[in-house]
């Protein structure tokens, strides 16, 4: 009766989740977890474990990324134990450790780890399956945080495309991953136009001294419209100076940028 209860406590932090209250989901699953651990003495009985892996997502939820890592570390020993590596409870526990790895900035080592979790989810459930295909989606995220340092994003924008058509083909255009692997398609192309459009914008800049018009590159209405640089300044200063969105100000429909600020002048 007493395990019955603590199911069921167990799904009210997991209710608390849904709806947001993540502070307090998180306290009832450190109780559940408490009183778990004191009744069974059992470390690695897939109650207890569940509960871990539980309230290590809502460690990450919170920012917590050193404490959920120590967590689902322990999850991933007991899983393997009970069940071995390859289990999809198993590689579910290493995909997230790997995930969480990633937050903490190493971007190698959980890449490393969710290419071979995506490979043994392949073989074991199948290259379609909800869950390998979600184990895709995290590695593409995981690349793309990688290639941060070096700008060359194009094998992470590839990979979620075909995590997008793979979605859309098993699950349907308007599924909630399929949109979900949508957004990060559009949001990542956008950033790689903006990329591509930063030494036009500065060589416009420094032709034309005081402003600069967006009209000088196709296609940058749909970017400036998606992205933030619509109210923020754009730091060019390595170029010709600090540009924001003129008000009101437009040239052929596109966006005027105007110079705020300028480098000193070299003697």
């Amino acid at each position: 009766d007493s395990e019955i209860t603590l199911k069921a406590e167990m799904n009210i932090g997991i209710t608390l989740e849904s709806l947001g209250e993540h502070a307090e989901a998180r306290v009832v699953t450190e109780r559940v977890l408490s009183q778990l651990t004191a009744q069974s003495g059992d470390s690695h009985s897939e109650l207890v474990l569940m509960c871990q892996h539980n309230l290590a997502r809502l460690m990450r939820r919170s920012g917590d990324h050193g404490a959920a890592k120590a967590l689902l570390e322990e999850v991933v020993v007991g899983r393997v134990s009970l069940y071995g590596s390859t289990d999809s409870r198993t590689l579910k526990s290493r995909a997230d450790l790997a995930s969480t790895v990633s937050k903490l900035g190493n971007h190698t080592a959980a890449r490393s780890e969710l290419e071979l979790v995506v490979r043994e989810s392949g073989r074991t459930l199948g290259p379609r399956h909800f869950t390998t295909m979600t184990f895709q989606y995290n590695l593409a995220s995981v690349i793309n945080l990688q290639a941060s340092t070096t700008g060359d994003k194009d094998e992470s924008l590839r990979l979620m495309r075909e995590v997008e058509q793979s979605f859309s083909t098993a699950f349907g255009t308007e599924h909630h991953k399929t949109l979900q692997a949508r957004r990060t398609v559009e949001r990542w192309e956008c950033d790689s136009r903006v990329r591509e459009l930063r030494p036009l914008a500065a060589l416009s800049a420094h032709k034309q001294a005081r402003e600069f018009a967006a009209v000088v590159v196709g296609g940058f209405p749909k970017l400036v419209s998606e992205s933030t640089l619509l109210n923020r300044s754009v730091d060019l200063s390595s170029f010709n100076g600090t540009y924001h969105p003129a008000a009101g100000i437009e040239q052929g429909g596109f966006p005027v940028w105007r110079l705020v600020s300028s480098p000193p002048e070299s003697v």
